[in-house]
């Protein structure tokens, strides 16, 4: 049902191949980039959302000042975490539970505990030096279980959560001195020049009316946050335009193809051929339509993955486009943390992305949130 290939590499994998030739290795060259922080690891944790979201809106307080702040992944995670065992509990267990989110349970976040930096608050305990939250997770999710189960210990739930987390992230703080100045969580969060009704995320599928927002049903969106619903043109249209404007984009992402490579080249394409692999070779990509986008959603072939923030566009020698995009998996990669993922990938596998609002401009925004 794939049927709609990117001409250009077809013909070209088509004349090589009749030559006997390889096609040509991936070169990229820059057409837009936005600064970023530098690339750290969730370890793991399962976290990418609280990573990839803090990335941006650290080059968010870039964009405004000329300044880097390094702001805690951590305080989002452990704040969220008591928010997720009441929705948990309060349906009876059935919901997601665990360290999973979205972008917008950091917006979330800063606009209810504000925010603290990452030497204030790391999440991690003296003489640690990797995010690893195996144990941490098991015990909450065996108290969440435990607590469905037995009304007396659904009575006391936040503190016994409150407690868990303590214990194996540290207890957050509620004054802390930064750079000479006293702050709250709160008045740290009001300094930065960061609003949270800026934020707004878009998606695209068929099954929901265009121009309109909806709560998109995927395990992580506990917070049930709803998205602007976009035709599929439009939302790749949305990330170029913010690029070309200097701002950057989270994306929310199926990784799990075989064609994301993750410790080699960091590369993700989306071949013609699903069934080749594929290494430093340019091959020719799919241009998926939107019909085929909604079925590999529900046939869960496309699914809430991965959180990463896009950072740049970018072409190889033949013209394609493709996204740089930091990762949240360390530097130890030779991209040095950074994916480049073709706007073909991007485009069958992209869930979701969250942007600032300003980065949205014309008939777009008209037909959206300016409604």
């Amino acid at each position: 049902m794939r049927r709609l290939i990117l001409p250009l590499a077809l013909l070209l994998a088509g004349f090589l191949q009749a030559h006997g030739q390889k096609s040509p290795v991936y070169q990229f060259s820059k057409i837009y980039e936005t600064p970023a922080s530098a690339v750290i690891s969730q370890g793991n944790t399962g976290t990418c959302w609280s990573f990839s979201t803090t990335s941006f809106l650290e080059s968010e307080i870039y964009r405004e000042t000329g300044h880097w702040v390094d702001l805690s992944e951590m305080y989002n995670v452990r704040m969220l975490y008591p928010v997720k065992m009441l929705n948990f509990i309060g349906r009876q267990g059935h919901a997601q539970f665990g360290p999973g989110g979205l972008s917008h349970d950091v917006i979330f976040a800063f606009e209810h505990f504000g925010a603290v930096p990452e030497s204030i608050y790391s999440g991690l305990f003296p003489k640690e030096t990797r995010f690893d939250f195996t144990v941490m997770a098991h015990a909450l999710t065996m108290l969440a279980d435990s607590a469905v189960a037995n009304q007396s210990l659904r009575m006391n739930i936040r503190k016994e959560t409150e407690d868990t987390l303590d214990k194996y992230m540290g207890t957050p703080p509620q004054h802390f001195e930064w750079e000479g100045k006293e702050y709250t969580p709160e008045s740290f969060a009001a300094s930065l020049p960061l609003n949270p009704d800026d934020y707004i995320e878009f998606t695209s599928f068929g099954f929901q009316p265009y121009y309109s927002r909806f709560i998109l049903n995927i395990p992580d969106n506990y917070n049930n946050g709803a998205y602007w619903n976009v035709p599929l043109d439009s939302l790749t249209a949305i990330i170029d335009g913010a690029l070309a404007k200097g701002y950057s984009v989270v994306v929310d992402c199926d990784v799990s193809e075989k064609t994301f490579l993750r410790k080699d080249l960091q590369i993700a394409v989306f071949p013609a051929d699903t069934g080749a692999g594929f290494r430093e070779n340019i091959v020719p990509e799919q241009w998926i339509r939107p019909q085929q986008r909604d079925l590999d959603f529900w046939a869960y072939r496309t699914e809430d993955d991965h959180l990463m923030h896009i950072v740049g566009l970018y072409k190889d020698q033949l013209g394609h486009q493709y996204y740089k995009v930091k990762n949240s998996w360390g530097a130890d990669y030779l991209r040095k943390g950074f994916w480049m993922m073709s706007k073909a990938y991007t485009r069958a596998k992209a869930i979701g992305i969250m942007v600032n609002k300003k980065a949205v401009s014309g008939n777009l925004a008209a037909q959206t949130f300016q409604k």
